[in-house]
């Protein structure tokens, strides 16, 4: 198949993160955060992907679906999930290492598994079914390695088609690398959410913290908000060195959050 001038990059933190937890007050250990052509998915309800005992990326049955504009069913009684996209036609099973691509049956280094009640499939070997290239890169400053996935059908559809044409429009006057999430937590003030990231300069070369414009944007019900974080500290941060931002949202209550987007730049 042929890949053309967009593409997916999935950045995969093999070191330990802090993502929220919606049953606990304050953030829990996660294993990794996503990044779709530019934009990091720092929280995807109502569990995170995690890397398993054999070192594979396991990701939810459903956010993947979703965010790939695939058809998925789960049929509880033979454990079997079916995913649907185009001319591609898979079957995976909860605890067994065979998955079904176009009726033609391969062995996986890893088992798909039921986890509190959602079914986790293991994403590099998902990818390769549908034939999406994977690499292995190293960000640098202790950040972790990292997965990329090249591939423009994420864009093709959905909320992410949305939130890149919305992005298209500001996107002129800044440079879209150079800052890397560290960690996100949700508080709840006065009947409202506010999100909090920590993010890494990874640029070589020191910032204003002011110049950093970090859109996150927040998918509820369906429904796409952009968040902005209102920067007023005139504060210089070196490379490989630590900031955080706050975003207040529309959300009056964390479980109406279904995916957190997140899009650093850096102002000319």
């Amino acid at each position: 198949m042929a890949f053309v001038k967009n593409f997916l990059v999935a950045i995969v933190f093999l070191s330990t993160v802090s993502v929220f937890n919606p049953n606990v007050s304050k953030a829990s250990a996660s294993s990794t955060f996503l990044n779709i052509e530019g934009y990091y998915l720092l929280y995807s309800a109502s569990l995170a992907p995690y890397i398993d005992d054999n070192n594979r990326m396991m990701v939810p049955l459903r956010s993947f679906s979703k965010l790939f504009g695939a058809k998925a069913t789960y049929e509880a009684a033979s454990k079997t999930a079916t995913i649907i996209k185009r001319d591609y036609f898979l079957k995976l099973t909860i605890n067994s290492k065979t998955i079904e691509v176009n009726n033609q049956k391969y062995e996986l280094d890893t088992v798909p598994v039921l986890k509190n009640n959602s079914f986790f499939l293991p994403l590099k070997s998902v990818a390769d079914a549908f034939q999406i290239r994977t690499s292995v890169l190293d960000m640098g400053y202790g950040t972790g390695k990292t997965i990329t996935i090249e591939d423009d059908r994420f864009l093709e559809q959905g909320v992410l088609k949305e939130i890149n044409e919305m992005r298209s429009n500001d996107e002129e006057q800044y440079k879209n690398y150079g800052v890397f999430p560290k960690s996100i937590t949700f508080n709840k003030n006065n009947q409202q959410v506010e999100i909090s990231i920590k993010s890494r300069n990874i640029l070589g070369e020191e910032i204003n913290f002011e110049d950093v414009k970090s859109g996150v944007w927040v998918v509820s019900n369906n429904e796409i908000q952009q968040v902005l974080s209102d920067v007023t500290e005139d504060l210089k941060v070196g490379k490989g060195e630590i900031m955080e931002h706050q975003y207040p949202t529309n959300n009056k209550d964390t479980s109406e959050v279904e995916y957190v987007f997140y899009f650093p730049r850096i102002q000319e």
